[in-house]
């Protein structure tokens, strides 16, 4: 529910500008974020705390990597911090 409620909200609210064209964010995104996930080993994660930092690490490499500004980073970071509570 996490994955999906943290694409939902990247997908509505990054819209494409003339000056961001490139934030088009499709369910590909989605997949390639739990798709990093399944390729961590069970012996990378050697406690429960590990695990919501994979996740956050993912949907930075997935979705902050695309960001262009300052804010929309820090947008995804103050998501990133609602949603894995």
């Amino acid at each position: 529910d996490a994955a999906l409620d943290l694409y939902n909200s990247v997908a509505t609210t990054l819209l494409p500008t003339p000056d961001k064209f490139h934030y088009h964010f499709h369910m590909r995104n989605l997949f390639q974020h739990i798709q990093g996930l399944l390729y961590t080993s069970a012996s990378q994660v050697c406690s429960n705390t590990q695990l919501p930092t994979i996740w956050s690490h993912e949907a930075k490499r997935v979705y902050g990597d695309r960001l262009s500004s300052d804010t929309d980073e820090e947008w995804l970071l103050d998501v990133l911090s609602d949603t894995s509570r």
